[in-house]
């Protein structure tokens, strides 16, 4: 430890002391804050100096700056809220201070390190010349020389001893403490001691080759040369920490001036727009004309802020003029022919527009009658629309966004097609009466105009873009499509649509900047906008590509980025107003987008890339630095959905009140993470970054699972629903051979039969819960808690539960072509009341061989059934749901994932015995299969609990228990009883019409022979028909299409 660094040590200790004790001294006011400033300048006095001098050199945005700012910026608000809590600032600073002192004293080390390590270098080579030797320079030497190594010295070059024998020292070179032993004939490397006795080498290599020059060089150059994580912290440096301080700055700015909601929501979606855009235009902005596009962009973003804080319709009128004018220039900034046909068009018809808003501006608000008042409104809305890109004022829009750089595409989609929106709720939607002028279907006059509009451009919108090939031109339409659902949503005129189409309005700003920055980062790259010369890039430019499916899944309006609530809260807003037509339309036009989407996605990421188009290398670093934050952005939008509603809802009240719901219906949309959640959640990322070592993946992964469970174990008794279930699968395989044990345990609380307050309760009530049929079905006996007379021993079901599954699966094929396959399972849930308990077992087994026209095969099954005791619970095996994996029957079990008019007899097998023949993938004509099979069925439960429970009480019970399709407490569709007896026969054929694209047609019929003695099923009441149950069949007719 040198002098320096003992003095930051006496520095850091006597900080920490003083603030220990300050902390207990009940001092206040500036008192405290004198006394307090005392360990902060001890500590971080040479911060605040560096940071002054970078000031001074021009060099400000370093590590220095940061602290400085952070320390005394918590400082000033400490003494702003008259806080008193100066801890934190002290704190900052002495663990920087800390981080600081342990890397001076490892560098102090290294460089000691690499002192001795420099003491290797031999400084002669003993050649023997005449008998006598002679020291000579080891860059002298020639390769096949003799040199001669006496007791003591170095070895100066690589070579092989060609006489005598020694012991070497070679700690210097490997850390080896033991002497190495070398005789005539072995290698010997340069550096090493010769200990013992004389040695004689002939060199391999000369001098510069050597090992010892090599270490030598490697060392000597390693402060010069840095690592590529060095250089890439380094670059990153450079861009992140003045995009920090900006970000701050205009965070504060935004959130500490006093501003109207609206004001603030769009000042802060510019604020944080205009900062990425600006990252990004580091790497993608090149050539002679930058300094011009960097005054046009500030001066548009700064326009743009002018419009949505001013505070009268004349100023908001000038900055609009501003805003066209700067981002004229900007489209046109490419200096092309395309650009300036676009550039033109753009600035006509927004300054056209703007000609149209200017006397409607005028007009509002002087008392107007409401024909004048209406022609002011249309006046407005053709300006507003125009900038919106509404159709039929939309043309422009196609052009301009293509044309322009990629760095001005992502605004004008992203912020300033917000305009117009801006516009109709700030403007248009405060005025006197224009809510309230009656229009066409409930709608008012202006709501008409808007639904029209809105409708109009988001049909439009989503059909051209299905036809496009140039990726700019397409998400310029998928603008279009967006910009209509959130116009059509606000015609709604509620605080709902409002909330939703501002929240989507927000959403789609991120998520199409995201993507037309990535598609510009793309374009830079392949030198093409067409997407069939943008195939495969996904395997060259990973960062972007993988940033662009974050933008595209966010935009297609899928969990969990943040317009899938947008979309869902515009989507219930229609429908709780009554016009589900627009509704169904915002949903169509989501399906159609989705289509585009995953064609983008297909081609960036499934697609090989062809051999005659250039490989390319990924974004620069300022690039991807602004995709992953507008990436991460779209992720924290929809992980912590609350955010956005909170800025968003205030603007909604400013014009509409709430509605009975509304506020229930934004809360619902509030998202919590507890411990237990984020664990798993996020640490799913660990194994990723150890995907190149598949061991570490897999204990990442098993530490993740197991710390999950714990935590629930620990935390999750206030979990009141079936919420967590963790299953571990031990997959093994052998030559021929595939073996699968596995366990499962899932925790029960009461909620998990609860609806709206009410328990479910176990005497005849149709009312399943938040479970719906499959928790009561699945986890409970017949009826629930039973005397065992069949007569109900509780009225609700709100008890606490454990239940544990666990199987083994095997498949052996060392006999191809003959297969051998089986399932054993046990489950059992037990409850505070013992008479809920439900335990059992089901095994299967399946023989096939493999022929060129198909494969024939025989199985079967055997699953436990009820005892005649309905008061010790069931002997069934216990079950959540299954869907699509029963390989046995397509429609008297769920075996079929594309049906849902199935599982005639029960979602799984228990409960059920049953054997089987089958004809699989039978194929005569090309992607045409066909499956045929035959089963005889029979059930295991007793004919007691058919007698003593479901026909008892058969008035109230009737339509309830004994019924097939019934669904009540414990039971699936048809309780079957081991005296009754069914056969199915079916037939499923599949044709591969395309890659992605398969027709499936199934046809299935099930013969049913239930006893109808009075010792079983008696008189009951069996699918609304006295004494009969009816034959099942189906006939379905499937299309499937695969992403």
């Amino acid at each position: 430890m040198n002098k320096k660094q003992k003095i930051m040590l006496i520095r850091i200790l006597t900080a920490a002391a003083l603030l220990a004790v300050l902390h207990v001294l009940p001092v206040t006011g500036w008192m405290r804050f004198g006394l307090y400033l005392i360990p902060y300048l001890i500590a971080g006095y040479d911060i605040l100096r560096k940071a002054l001098k970078g000031i001074q050199n021009r060099q400000v945005f370093d590590e220095n700056f940061l602290m400085a700012v952070a320390t005394v910026g918590a400082i000033a608000l400490a003494l702003y809220e008259r806080s008193g809590d100066y801890t934190e600032a002290i704190a900052v600073m002495l663990f920087y201070q800390i981080g600081e002192w342990f890397q001076s004293y490892a560098v102090g080390r290294s460089r000691r390190n690499i002192s001795e390590l420099m003491d290797i270098r031999p400084d002669y080579a003993n050649v023997e010349q005449d008998g006598k030797l002679e020291q000579v320079d080891p860059d002298e030497v020639s390769i096949g020389t003799v040199i001669v190594v006496q007791p003591g010295e170095k070895v100066p070059i690589d070579g092989t001893v060609v006489e005598g024998a020694s012991t070497l020292n070679t700690a210097a070179l490997t850390g080896e403490s033991l002497p190495r032993e070398v005789r005539e004939g072995d290698e010997i490397i340069s550096g090493c001691v010769n200990m013992t006795g004389l040695l004689k080498i002939r060199t391999t290599r000369e001098f510069g080759e050597s090992t010892v020059s090599k270490i030598l060089d490697l060392v000597e150059n390693a402060s010069s040369r840095k690592s590529r994580s060095e250089d890439f912290i380094s670059r990153f440096a450079r861009v992140y920490t003045p995009a920090v301080c900006f970000a701050a700055l205009a965070l504060a700015a935004v959130l500490a001036v006093p501003a109207p909601p609206t004001a603030k929501l769009f000042l802060l979606m510019l604020c944080g727009i205009g900062l990425v855009v600006a990252v990004y235009s580091l790497g993608y902005i090149h050539g002679a004309h930058q300094g011009r596009y960097w005054f046009f962009l500030l001066l548009t973003f700064a326009s743009l802020a002018g419009i949505v804080s001013s505070s009268d319709v004349t100023g908001m009128y000038g900055y609009w003029e501003l805003m066209t004018f700067a981002s004229y220039f900007l489209v046109v900034h490419e200096a092309t022919r395309a650009a300036h046909d676009a550039g033109v068009k753009y600035y006509v018809m927004c300054a056209g527009g703007a000609l149209l808003m200017l006397p409607g501006l005028l007009l509002l608000g002087q008392g107007l009658s409401p024909a004048l008042l209406k022609g002011a409104l249309l006046l407005c809305l053709a300006g507003f629309g125009v900038k919106a890109g509404l159709v039929p004022l939309h043309s422009w829009l196609p052009d301009a966004h293509p044309a322009a750089p990629s760095s001005v595409s992502g605004p004008l989609s992203g912020v300033i097609t917000k305009m117009g929106v801006f516009g109709i709720v700030a403007v248009l939607f405060v005025q006197p009466g224009a809510l309230s002028m009656p229009g066409l279907m409930g709608f008012s006059w202006l709501g008409t105009g808007l639904v029209a509009l809105g409708a109009a451009t988001l049909v439009y919108g989503e059909i051209m873009a299905l036809y496009q090939d140039d990726i700019k031109r397409m998400l310029a339409y998928s603008t279009l499509g967006q910009i209509g659902e959130i116009t059509l949503t606000l015609g709604l005129g509620t605080w709902l649509a409002t909330t939703g189409a501002l929240w989507h309005m927000l959403n789609h700003a991120v998520m199409k900047d995201l993507l037309f920055l990535g598609a510009g980062a793309l374009i830079l790259r392949a030198g093409s906008r067409k997407l069939t010369d943008l195939r495969g890039l996904g395997a060259q430019m990973p960062i972007t590509v993988a940033c662009m499916g974050v933008g595209l899944i966010s935009v297609m309006g899928l969990p969990p980025f943040g317009a899938f609530y947008s979309k869902y809260l515009m989507i219930q807003a229609a429908v709780s107003s009554g016009h589900v037509w627009l509704a169904v339309l915002i949903l169509a036009g989501s399906l159609v987008g989705l289509i585009y989407y995953t064609r983008i996605l297909k081609t960036l990421v499934f697609e090989e890339r062809p051999a005659h188009l250039p490989t390319v290398t990924e974004a620069p670093r300022s690039i991807q630095i602004a995709l992953i934050a507008l990436a991460g952005t779209s992720l924290l939008l929809g992980l912590a959905p609350q955010l956005p509603a909170q800025l968003v809802a205030p603007v909604a009240s400013l014009i509409f009140a709430p509605q009975a719901g509304d506020p229930a219906a934004l809360l619902a949309m509030r998202v919590s993470w507890p411990v237990y959640v984020l664990v798993p959640v996020f640490g799913a990322a660990l194994p990723a970054l150890f995907r190149r070592d598949r061991i570490k993946a897999g204990k990442a992964s098993a530490g993740v699972l197991l710390l999950s469970a714990l935590l629930v174990v620990v935390f999750g008794r206030q979990l009141d629903t079936l919420s967590f279930c963790f299953a571990l699968l031990v997959p093994l395989s052998f030559d021929g051979v595939k073996v699968t044990p596995w366990a499962m345990y899932g925790a029960i609380g009461p909620n998990a039969f609860r609806k709206d307050g009410n328990w479910l309760s176990d005497t005849g009530s149709k009312d399943l819960g938040n479970a719906y049929r499959n928790m009561a079905s699945g986890m409970l006996p017949v009826g629930g808690s039973l005397h065992k007379d069949g007569t109900s021993a509780s009225k609700r079901l709100y008890e606490y539960g454990n239940a544990v599954w666990a199987g083994l699966t095997g498949d052996v094929t060392m006999f191809d072509p003959f297969r051998i396959a089986w399932d054993v399972n046990y489950g059992s849930v037990t409850y505070d009341d013992s008479r809920l308990n439900r335990s059992g077992w089901l095994a299967s087994l399946l023989f096939e061989y493999k022929m060129d026209w198909g494969i024939p095969g025989l199985y079967g099954w055997y699953a436990s059934g009820d005892d005649n005791n309905p008061a010790n619970g069931s002997e069934r095996m216990p079950t959540l749901h299954a869907n699509g994996n029963n390989e046995f029957s397509n429609f008297a079990f769920n075996g079929n994932p594309y049906i849902a008019r199935e599982a005639v007899l029960s979602d799984t097998m228990v409960g059920t015995w049953g054997i089987g023949a089958r004809v699989k993938d039978v194929s005569f004509v090309e992607n045409l299969k066909h499956t045929l099979r035959l089963n005889v069925m029979g059930g295991t439960n007793s004919t007691s609990m058919a007698k003593r429970y479901l026909r008892s009480d058969a008035s109230s019970r009737a339509n309830i228990y004994d019924g097939a399709n019934a669904y009540g407490i414990g039971m699936d569709p048809l309780y079957l009883t081991t005296n009754d007896t069914a056969m199915e026969v079916g037939l499923t054929n599949s044709y591969k019409m395309y890659e992605n694209f398969t027709v499936y047609l199934d046809a299935a019929y099930i013969a049913t022979w239930l006893d109808q003695s009075d010792s079983v099923w008696g008189k009951s009441k069996m699918n609304g028909k006295s004494d009969q149950v009816r034959d099942p069949w189906n006939v379905n007719l499937s299309f499937v299409y695969a992403f």
